[in-house]
């Protein structure tokens, strides 16, 4: 306030002056327009000065990482060595992603040719070859997508004659057992092996295959093959290279 009274006075000083100069411009414009900018002025000055003392202390100015409540402001800074961690654990993190990700898609690559090599192998006593390669797509578009629908447009012609349900029941539980129950349950192998082998299960109840996809483990041209424990892509007593 005390500056203003003295931006005031000389207003009216220079005002005068200005005035007795040339009276083209009202003497209570010239006031008024010389109080304005002197204030101006100094408001521009106090705001340097500011700046001067706050580079001078190091102290930085409110910026959005801080937060407070009245004139009380609780800074959240990062500093250089917290900076420096984060990106050491993201770079970590990314790491361990990605050797995540590159086991997981080796180990289903690993998967995927097991379940290749035992279809050819325990099918070629009952399909010709290239009945086998078709049956091979059917099952690997759904290793893919356990919803997959099966193309049904001809019956299989089976090598024996006594090629069962049981038989084509046990190829599909032994594969999806390996694939995992928490996609491919006794529902999702039951219609997969309705839908793939009308000739030989089309007139049995899907609830029916459900609940014996494991009956007769023992009998028949394929068998229930149960999965190693530590090693749960390995199928048992076939024909590999």
């Amino acid at each position: 306030m005390a500056i203003s009274v003295v931006n005031l006075w000389v207003s009216f000083m220079m005002a005068a002056r200005l005035y007795a100069e040339s009276r083209l411009i009202p003497h209570e414009v010239l006031i008024v327009s010389c109080f304005l900018l002197l204030e101006i002025l100094v408001a521009l000055c106090h705001y340097l000065l500011q700046e001067m003392c706050r580079l001078a202390c190091g102290n930085p100015t409110d910026k959005p990482g801080m937060s407070g409540t009245g004139n009380q402001l609780e800074k959240h800074e990062v500093m250089p060595s917290q900076v420096d961690e984060e990106d050491r654990l993201d770079i970590i993190y990314a790491k361990s992603n990605l050797r995540s990700l590159t086991e997981k898609e080796k180990f289903d690559k690993n998967m995927k040719d097991s379940i290749h090599g035992y279809i050819y192998s325990v099918t070629a006593s009952l399909l010709e070859q290239e009945e086998v390669k078709l049956l091979w797509q059917e099952i690997k578009q759904w290793i893919g997508d356990p919803d997959y629908i099966p193309i049904d447009t001809k019956k299989w012609h089976w090598k024996k004659e006594d090629v069962s349900s049981y038989d084509v029941r046990h190829l599909i539980w032994n594969i999806a057992v390996r694939m995992g129950w928490n996609k491919y349950n006794t529902a999702i192998c039951a219609n997969f092996t309705k839908k793939l082998f009308p000739d030989l299960c089309g007139k049995i109840e899907a609830e029916t295959l459900m609940r014996n996809m494991k009956a007769k483990a023992r009998e028949g041209y394929i068998k229930i093959d149960m999965p190693d424990e530590y090693n749960p892509i390995k199928f048992h007593n076939i024909v590999m290279e």
